[in-house]
């Protein structure tokens, strides 16, 4: 089934802090089928980022996944800090939706401190 996506990106809560200074700075990359977006970056938001973001992409039949990738601005580079992935056939399923998801460690695939909240 084809169709469109609003996704709203709400917030992180209890996210691990990478920041040794300074709280760390973060954003949001949403990938839904072939299509990405970026998350404005939340200024020294450390832990517990508010994004209250709105994204909408283009869904088709094929596309099964949704990804949103976590990440720390930094000055010599970025580095993302979690990731989380999750079916599109719950969000098929129902009209509108709200889910808390554990965040994972993206070299692992491993539970990491954080959850992050999402609406559609």
């Amino acid at each position: 089934m084809s169709g469109t996506l609003s996704l709203q990106v709400i917030c992180g809560r209890g996210l691990r802090e990478t920041g040794v200074l300074t709280k760390q700075d973060l954003y949001i990359v949403v990938t839904a089928g072939g299509n990405k977006a970026r998350s404005k970056t939340c200024q020294g938001a450390g832990s517990d980022p508010n994004w209250n973001e709105m994204f909408t992409f283009p869904l088709h039949a094929h596309d099964h996944v949704l990804t949103l990738e976590i990440w720390s601005a930094k000055m010599l580079g970025d580095s993302k800090t979690g990731v989380v992935t999750f079916s599109l056939s719950e969000v098929r399923a129902t009209v509108t939706g709200d889910k808390q998801l554990q965040i994972l460690e993206p070299s692992t695939q491993r539970a990491t401190s954080g959850l992050l909240h999402i609406g559609w």
